[in-house]
């Protein structure tokens, strides 16, 4: 099924791919913006509200392609077959590509279609955490992608570094916008504290967390790679030096890669756990937040770290790629060794024990994500990307007068 829209011929259409609907909201805002510069953008990933959503409030044209996450030799050929038949329908300038399987599947359809750019964002590196021919499999699909496209925007500078490393492109091929990020963070408005100020104790209420508790929080999937084993532990230290905590977990369990049951069955028989789910509005629970604790053990960009830190909340996090970028450690929140549960647990008891320290570091964090993220400067930077690729001079000196 297709949502269409109007065509205007001194337009450029650009096409982004995602592999899930839920990954489409890192296009919130952006579409608008450079729907209005000159854009007319369709958003291609398998059926979701994410997707619907994202049509209804940026305007963009929709088209739902289911694509497995797995290898699926006959799906991914179908996906391959109907991403193809979109690109020779509406022509595109530019294929751009999201997630790792999103990104293959319309890389190879690009080419057959023969489109003019094919660029590819790289959101992180899953062949990192995998081993034997998983990993393999993972890495050489990256590698091929990355071979396919003109352009690859790394969201850190810690993740460029790792993949040219990793040889998985020369360094002319691939750049990071600005200070990275996907989308830069919306701290004038969705993670703003101000946003939040009056209703704390409400939100403390609905969690039956006492006035008195202190809160510690965890937002990701449930996932192993997510760290959930590690924070597990890191919250029994926790809890035994300061029993008034009480641990808040937002978001759902990710049955690709899930955790042990052990570790769920703790969480879920704790009393001083509170397991929120999934939400859309992740700035809710971060405001009722002292320190958040993000174990992950690898990233792409620390979304969720700088989305803590536009709230005034410091972050205890794993030294890892995409996390060393996100935070400044001392200064916005505390990097410990990758995989160290126990140096997770003391650097949070040192921000529940140190209040100066806990809200310097707040503040500080805030500071940095509105001088290094700010989604509009982010924005600017892509369309120029997209000028710049193409080529378009009369748009991009009509674009700039407006900008």
């Amino acid at each position: 099924m297709t949502a269409s829209a109007g065509t205007a011929e001194n337009e450029i259409c650009l096409i982004h791919v995602f592999t899930l609907a839920q990954s489409c909201g890192f296009l919130s805002g952006q579409c608008r913006f450079l729907g209005e510069r000159g854009f007319r953008i369709h958003v291609i990933s398998a059926p979701g509200r994410q997707l619907d959503q994202l049509r209804i409030e940026d305007g963009v044209t929709v088209h739902r392609v289911s694509m497995d996450r797995v290898i699926s030799p006959l799906h991914d050929l179908m996906s391959i077959y109907q991403l193809y038949s979109i690109f020779r329908r509406e022509r595109p300038d530019i294929v751009h590509g999201h997630t790792p399987k999103a990104s293959l599947l319309s890389a190879i359809a690009a080419r057959l279609a023969r489109v003019p750019v094919y660029v590819h964002h790289l959101h992180g590196l899953r062949h990192s955490t995998r081993r034997g021919v998983e990993r393999s499999l993972l890495y050489w699909s990256e590698y091929l992608t990355c071979k396919l496209s003109k352009r690859v925007y790394c969201v850190s500078k810690s993740l460029f570094d790792q993949a040219l490393r990793e040889k998985l492109f020369g360094p002319t091929k691939a750049r990071v916008l600005l200070n990275g990020s996907v989308n830069g963070i919306d701290a004038q408005g969705k993670f703003n504290p101000a946003r939040y100020a009056f209703s704390q104790e409400q939100i403390r209420e609905e969690l039956r967390i006492p006035s008195r508790a202190r809160v510690i929080g965890f937002v990701a999937r449930l996932a192993h790679d997510k760290g959930i084993e590690e924070l597990t532990r890191a919250w029994g230290e926790i809890h035994a030096e300061c029993p008034e905590a009480v641990l808040v977990v937002v978001g759902g369990l990710d049955k690709s890669d899930p955790p042990q049951a052990a570790t769920m069955a703790c969480l879920q028989r704790d009393p001083d756990v509170r397991l929120v789910g999934d939400t859309d509005d992740v700035g809710k629970y971060l405001s009722i937040m002292e320190v958040l604790l993000f174990p992950t053990h690898r990233e792409g960009f620390g979304l969720v770290a700088a989305e803590a830190n536009a709230m005034e909340v410091p972050v205890v996090t794993f030294a890892v790629t995409g996390c060393v970028d996100a935070i400044v450690d001392g200064e916005t929140g505390t990097l410990v060794p990758a995989g160290d549960a126990d140096a997770l647990a003391r650097a949070a008891i040192y921000y529940l024990r140190n209040e100066n320290s806990r809200q310097e570091h707040g503040r500080n964090g805030r500071v940095r994500v509105l001088r290094d993220f700010d989604q509009h400067r982010l924005w600017r930077a892509l369309w120029n990307e997209y000028v710049e690729t193409l080529g378009v001079p009369a748009l991009c000196e009509r674009t700039t007068a407006e900008s």
